[in-house]
């Protein structure tokens, strides 16, 4: 195939910031519907980059079609109408199981943003559901993507470090300003700001949900280790969401670990260390480097941002599109979305219960 057609849902500012600029830029990508069950937001997306009511929008980058692209406020009319290769999913967290089961059920591939469900046994159903369609489900972790990310899991996978014994998993970052509702004083958008953040119901959690969850799914993703039991606190400081969390997790294979971070530390600290049997992998994604060290030796390898052909939140939605016309396969699959789901689906029940340690098993009775 030399064209992938695509479909959005959901047009808040992550779409309109950073997947749809991703398609326009994409050669082989071709943008054909809008979805949003937000009238207002959808025509504000449609005015500036398809044709809304009030005339032809915006076209960015390759993508330079004058095609109409249409726009819906209901998935299934759109599913129905539209002639779609694959969507991305970019709705509310608390939408994304029944959003993406519509989708697989409707024979398109998906690519499905962060986190991928609120409950580990949604996740499963969607695993199942897209081996069962014939359609590969990518779940939007653009770090897995990284040169780093690619070459540890590879190391490991390939059994040169020996067996994993310790992961120390860290995520801090500044989300105060998003949970308060004050947004980013001075940042310009392309259509509209980010305004989820101080709606739990829709998004399921604070800091872990939203953060967190990037973590978890490059240390699935590099590791391929299972959660078994997590012990988690977390704080909210005041806020209708977590804030700070702290995770105490016993992984399959007899590995443990922690995970956690703060929403309120002002700037990035991403940090993945994995201690093996005979090394360790030291991954500092803020930075944008991997360390390798095995037998006295080091290899480092490096992402440079400045010098990359296009941002690394680009690859979670140039992927969908190689892997419909048929240039890659699936670089996030979702067994990490759902090892991440299950997580911190364990992690909130945890906190809970002051921090006693649930069973992942627990999570699908």
């Amino acid at each position: 195939m030399t064209e992938a057609r695509i479909g959005i849902i959901g047009t808040g500012w992550w779409a309109t910031d950073t997947h749809i600029p991703a398609l326009l830029a994409h050669p082989k990508a071709r943008l054909v519907a809008l979805c949003d069950s937000d009238p207002a937001r959808l025509q504000a997306a449609a005015d500036r980059y398809g044709q809304g009511e009030n005339g032809q929008g915006e076209k960015e980058g390759a993508n330079n079609s004058t095609d109409t692209v249409g726009v819906y406020t209901d998935v299934h009319q759109m599913l129905a109408e539209a002639t779609l290769d694959g969507v991305i999913v970019v709705s509310s967290n608390a939408t994304h199981y029944a959003v993406t089961k519509a989708c697989l059920q409707a024979g398109v591939h998906v690519m499905l943003e962060k986190p991928m469900t609120l409950h580990a046994a949604e996740a499963q159903e969607l695993v199942e559901l897209s081996a069962q369609a014939g359609k590969e489900l990518i779940i939007g972790y653009p770090f897995n993507f990284a040169p780093y990310a690619v070459r540890a899991r590879a190391v490991i996978a390939g059994g040169e470090l020996g067996a994993i014994q310790y992961v120390d998993l860290i995520y801090s970052s500044f989300m105060t300003p998003l949970f308060t509702g004050e947004g980013f004083a001075g940042r310009a958008f392309n259509v509209h700001g980010p305004d989820q953040y101080t709606k739990p119901a829709l998004l399921g959690g604070g800091h872990g949900q939203v953060q967190i969850t990037h973590g978890a799914g490059l240390l699935f993703y590099v590791t391929g280790l299972q959660p078994q039991r997590v012990s988690a606190l977390m704080r909210n400081h005041g806020l209708a969401v977590d804030l700070i969390n702290v995770m105490t997790v016993q992984f399959g294979q007899d590995a443990v670990g922690t995970a956690g971070g703060s929403g309120n530390y002002r700037g990035l600290v991403f940090r993945l260390l994995v201690g093996c049997e005979n090394g360790w992998i030291d991954i500092d994604a803020q930075k944008g480097v991997g360390l390798i060290h095995h037998d006295g030796h080091t290899e480092e390898i490096r992402y440079d941002a400045q010098a990359a052909a296009h941002p690394l939140p680009y690859a979670t939605a140039h992927n969908l599109v190689d892997v419909i016309t048929g240039d890659a396969t699936n670089g996030s699959s979702a067994e990490v979305g759902w090892r991440a789901v299950e997580l911190l689906e364990a992690a909130y029940r945890s906190a809970n219960q002051d921090g006693a340690f649930v069973d992942v098993s627990d999570l699908y009775r």
